[in-house]
């Protein structure tokens, strides 16, 4: 897709990141910094992160609406410096896009970068002239043109796809904080257990959405404080510290229709920016050292007590993907403490039993893991069919179907073992009951599906 991310996290976490420093960068009271903001917001547009780049917008449009609220001419100017500024990097943009996709050359790269380093030098000045000889009406033109280029692409269509299915994830992840409001599913739970709520077939982990993967994780309360953290930001819009907040505010605003707060980077950057705009005159600290203190030694306490625990889990999970399933049995059989509330950790331990032939005890294992999730019922189908119960083994990925009607594994191991295993004599009730269960999850689909191209049409049995 040629766009801009890291190598740490995907290209819309990069954008509302590139997004947030370029609006911080404006806060720098010497005024410095405010020249480099086109290397920034070009790494911006480079995303193609159309959340990212409608967050920026917002945050300089409420960063001019809460610096300039009674002055519409200063208004009025200030929003057209901003696009035209915006519309500058855009060219510079639409040029290392071209270099990089159409042309593939380093050369015409490097010459577009090195056009920008320069015009960052004088940026100020470059401004001051587009003004005076008009020439913002012109960027406004070309750059507009070098969008719908940019957008025109398989880039658009892509955009429209993710959008709906993001809609169908929040409305999936709201019903599941809807069935356990109090404290949600639990942290990390939802990748196992979604489909029981899914009501399209996407293969995501995380909700695309971090305010309702909070309320997944922990239930409606932890979603109210999120909440109430924007509507305290944007309450604290002022002239001292509107960029800082506005930063900050975007990457909340970002996260209800991202994941944005699952990545590290994100989270340190959102909590500087908030600390900071709390602390913005130093003569004047607003926040006791004790309130920073003590959190902070609390975390560190349970990040290091965590930290055991975790190195043994990755061991296991390192010892298991080198088929080391004697190891991997032996670690949890040593510290049965990991198994106790880890579900990930128990599906591991069932697997490695079941590979080593050890299928009563994976059987029974499998049969008391806490939830019902597509691993548990595909596990223990494997474990019936090793033992030569077919039948068996097709109830139980019926069961598994029933309860996550859009896993596509489910369907095809059905189909394996039913054309291949069921005796001739008894096939027709399996053939029946499948076959119900492909009408079902039809008529149970989100009504927003048919804007999507990538679902797959589950095949009848004959």
């Amino acid at each position: 897709m040629n766009r801009l991310q890291f190598p740490f996290q995907y290209a819309n976490a990069a954008g509302i990141f590139f997004a947030a420093i370029a609006l911080s960068m404006r806060f720098e009271k010497e005024k410095k910094a405010i020249k480099y903001i086109p290397i920034i917001e070009v790494a911006l547009l480079l995303t193609q992160s159309i959340g990212a780049i409608a967050s920026y917008v917002v945050g300089i449009g409420l960063s001019i609406m809460f610096t300039q609220k009674k002055e519409k001419t200063e208004i009025y100017m200030q929003i057209n410096q901003n696009l035209t500024r915006l519309f500058i990097s855009t060219v510079f943009a639409v040029g290392i896009y071209i270099s990089r996709t159409m042309l593939d050359s380093s050369i015409v790269g490097g010459v577009v970068m090195g056009t920008l380093i320069v015009t960052c030098r004088y940026y100020i000045t470059v401004v001051e002239k587009v003004f005076k000889y008009k020439m913002n009406y012109v960027f406004y033109a070309i750059s507009s043109i070098g969008v719908i280029f940019i957008f025109s692409t398989d880039r658009l269509m892509q955009g429209s796809q993710t959008f709906v299915e993001r809609l169908i994830q929040i409305t999936d992840g709201g019903r599941a904080i809807l069935s356990n409001p109090l404290v949600g599913l639990g942290p990390g739970n939802w990748q196992y257990l979604k489909g029981q709520w899914q009501t399209a077939q996407y293969t995501a982990t995380h909700v695309h959405s971090s305010v309702i993967q909070i309320g997944v994780d922990a239930g409606i309360i932890a979603i109210i404080a999120v909440l109430l953290l924007i509507i305290i930001l944007i309450k604290r819009l002022n002239r001292k510290n509107v960029y800082l907040t506005s930063a900050a505010t975007i990457v909340l605003l970002h996260s209800v229709f991202d994941f944005t707060l699952s990545f590290l980077s994100i989270n340190l950057l959102l909590i500087t920016l908030i600390l900071s705009s709390f602390n913005v005159d130093k003569n004047k600290s607003t926040i006791k050292r004790t309130y920073v203190v003590v959190p902070i030694g609390l975390v560190a306490i349970l990040l290091v007590y965590s930290f055991f625990g975790q190195v043994t889990m990755q061991k296991a999970q390192r010892a298991t993907s080198a088929g080391h399933y004697m190891e991997t049995i032996s670690i949890f059989e040593k510290k049965p403490a990991l198994l106790k509330n880890s579900y990930p950790n128990q599906l591991v331990y069932v697997e490695s039993l079941f590979v080593l032939g050890q299928n009563e005890k994976s059987l029974s294992l499998a049969k008391n893991l806490k939830y019902n999730t597509v691993e548990k019922h595909v596990i223990g189908a494997r474990i019936l069919e090793e033992k030569g119960a077919y039948e068996d083994a097709v109830n139980t990925l019926m069961s598994g179907i029933e309860l996550t009607p859009y896993e596509l594994d489910l369907y095809e191991y059905a189909r394996y073992l039913i054309n291949e295993k069921i005796p001739e004599d008894k096939i027709n009730k399996h053939i029946k009951m499948y076959n119900y269960h492909v009408e079902k999850s039809t008529k149970q689909q989100s009504i927003l599906v048919q804007y999507l191209d990538n679902q797959h049409q589950i095949p009848l049995l004959p």
